[in-house]
């Protein structure tokens, strides 16, 4: 458990909501339609869900049927041409940022209470969430990469 006076950032995984998620399952069933217009159909709206659909297309990435393993697979495939595998990665996890620590894991709950100047208290749905940030929240810097010693190694950039 960690006192909310502590969190600094939270980046939320992606999630679905139960209509999205019923909607994508339908979406997936259909790419073993019989009729080709379907199928084709299904698959467009799978790559209009982009990232969002990723975790569940990579669940399913192992389809007993070969059509459809192929049509999800050049699905994840065009997604990964445009994000990064560590976006990806993070598209899974909850990730909660301290002062000295960072946590990662899955959020159980389905909504944040949060405390707004302008609204007041506002219950937020975690599917409508990728990160919620504390005004004073101030991005660490990279480590700084160490010079080398030309002296010692000549070949040193």
């Amino acid at each position: 458990e960690i006192p909310y006076k502590d969190i600094r950032r939270v980046q939320f995984a992606v999630r679905l909501s139960k209509e999205e998620t019923k909607h994508v399952e339908n979406l997936i069933a259909l790419l073993a339609d019989d009729d080709f217009e379907r199928r084709e159909a299904a698959s467009q709206q799978l790559a209009e869900f982009g990232p969002r659909a990723y975790p569940r297309l990579w669940k399913e990435r192992k389809h007993p049927t070969p059509e459809v393993k192929r049509r999800i697979m050049e699905l994840i495939n065009a997604i990964k041409e445009n994000v990064s595998d560590e976006a990806l990665h993070a598209m899974e996890i909850d990730v909660i940022h301290t002062h000295d620590a960072k946590m990662t894991g899955k959020l159980s709950s389905t909504s944040i209470k949060v405390q707004t100047i302008q609204f007041g208290e506002v219950d937020l749905k975690i599917t409508d969430l990728s990160e919620l940030r504390h005004p004073d929240y101030v991005e660490p810097a990279p480590p700084k990469k160490k010079k080398r010693n030309r002296e010692l190694d000549p070949f040193a950039p």
